[in-house]
């Protein structure tokens, strides 16, 4: 989408990219769990294992930077939904 942009032709992956930045906010929250664990644990490369997951965490917010230059602020990464609740809500009433 940067290419097509710089054309002025129509922006096609926002919402893939949206997505994709979601999920991976997911994992990166995980892992900075795993590096939690493994720092109690006493694991003999957990500052290594804390380095990579800052390094990743650097790249994720650069590409998040790149998105809201392209597409415009963003407002809500798409996180897709676990219950839908006002569905549920409105069949059992």
């Amino acid at each position: 989408d940067l290419e097509n942009k710089r054309t002025g032709s129509p922006l096609k992956q926002q919402g893939p990219t949206a997505e994709n930045l979601s999920q991976a906010e997911i994992l990166l929250k995980d892992l900075f769990m795993d590096v939690s664990k493994a720092k109690k644990l006493q694991h003999p490369q957990a500052s290594d294992i804390e380095l990579d997951v800052s390094n990743l965490h650097e790249r994720w917010s650069k590409y998040c930077s790149i998105y809201r230059d392209l597409y415009g602020q963003l407002h809500e990464l798409y996180v897709p939904p676990g219950v839908d609740w006002s569905k549920l809500l409105s069949d059992k009433q």
